[in-house]
């Protein structure tokens, strides 16, 4: 196994993904370019015989991908097998900064990922052990998670934009008002259907307004067949059901999404690292004899969210351990703030615990 230690013998290769072409910079130690690649997502072969190339003299080749789960899955399939080469994950916010305002194009993006990892080494994450024995599992669920993401969106688009439609063509109709005001109800969405199906050949309003309810119908019926296929998946994953049992406030969907997120808990070198990447780690800044911790916006934000979620259920109940913790940093005289950060980042600790060592 190479080690995972940057030195004269190194060579970094950053990668850019695409639907159809990738873009491949190899950096030095010293983060100056050796080389650069454009090759197909088909002919993958290609990179490997570039990095063969490079390896062939003694050197060590370690790899940084932002994108290991979609586009960049099956280059991380390949390279997994060739000997003396390391794979890491980089954050898309290490890379971000280092691009900063640029230029964008794909070299710089490439370059930008190769520089992440040069520069920030002990934020990226190994690949070696990303892959659990449930992975192909984790891969649907991440997929499931996504896409609950983009229909979520897409409802609140669709119901704000029917809200509108109803207030302009029948603000006056009281009957029809009373409907929009209860759509969450299924009985109140057929009722408004039969309403404006009515009216849909006498008034272009009604048949627009139809148009839109149909269409919020259809997104809440495909939410409502992605929340079953996600819990019933995640029935089959150890993970998932360990959170949902060990601690308080952690649901099917949360637990998931943490699972999902996280993949394999090895990665992270300790609990802190873990903390970090979860956006619950404070940062130091200090100048002189003024020191101050703030917030850190660098890592995860979905992991973090979630993890928002578990805090906010916990301190919403009497007597559970959360609420007693958060209870005890407000009496130390935290703002509630700073006391619900506090509560994060002992959950993020028993999350990790639970996933590590149960």
């Amino acid at each position: 196994m190479p080690t995972m230690q940057i030195n004269k013998n190194t060579v970094i290769v950053g990668i850019d993904t695409h639907k159809y072409t990738h873009s491949a910079v190899f950096l030095d130690f010293l983060g100056r370019e050796l080389d650069y690649l454009e090759f197909p997502t088909t002919q993958i072969d290609k990179l490997e015989r570039k990095i063969n190339t490079v390896t062939s003299s003694d050197k060590q080749v370690i790899v940084a991908l932002e994108d290991t789960e979609f586009f960049g899955a099956h280059i991380v399939k390949h390279l997994l097998k060739l000997h003396n080469v390391s794979l890491r994950h980089v954050p898309a916010h290490l890379s971000s900064r280092i691009r900063g305002r640029k230029h964008k194009n794909d070299k710089s993006d490439a370059i930008s990922v190769a520089k992440a990892l040069l520069f920030d080494f002990e934020n990226s994450l190994p690949l070696k052990n990303k892959y659990t024995k449930d992975k192909e599992k984790l891969k649907v669920l991440k997929l499931a998670l996504r896409e609950k993401e983009e229909l979520s969106k897409q409802i609140v688009r669709t119901s704000n934009r029917l809200h509108t439609l109803v207030h302009l063509f029948f603000g006056d109709n009281e009957k029809i008002s009373s409907l929009e005001k209860k759509l969450k109800n299924k009985k109140s969405q057929e009722e408004l259907k039969s309403i404006l199906d009515k009216a849909k050949d006498k008034s272009y309003g009604a048949k627009i307004t139809l148009l839109k309810l149909n269409e919020l119908i259809v997104l809440k019926d495909n939410m409502k067949s992605l929340d079953i296929q996600i819990t019933k998946l995640s029935e089959s994953i150890d993970e998932v059901q360990r959170l949902k049992n060990t601690i308080y406030g952690c649901g099917t969907i949360t637990a998931s999404i943490i699972v999902a997120e996280v993949q394999d808990v090895l990665r992270f070198k300790n609990e802190s690292h873990f903390a970090s990447y979860a956006i619950v780690s404070p940062k130091e800044k200090s100048s002189a004899s003024k020191t101050k911790m703030l917030s850190n916006k660098m890592g995860n934000k979905r992991l973090n969210k979630a993890l928002h979620f578990i805090a906010l259920s916990q301190i919403t109940k009497e007597n559970t351990k959360g609420r007693k913790y958060y209870d005890k940093k407000l009496k130390s005289g935290k703002a509630k703030l700073s006391a619900l950060r506090s509560l994060k980042r002992y959950i993020a600790r028993k999350v990790y615990k639970t996933l590590k060592y149960s």
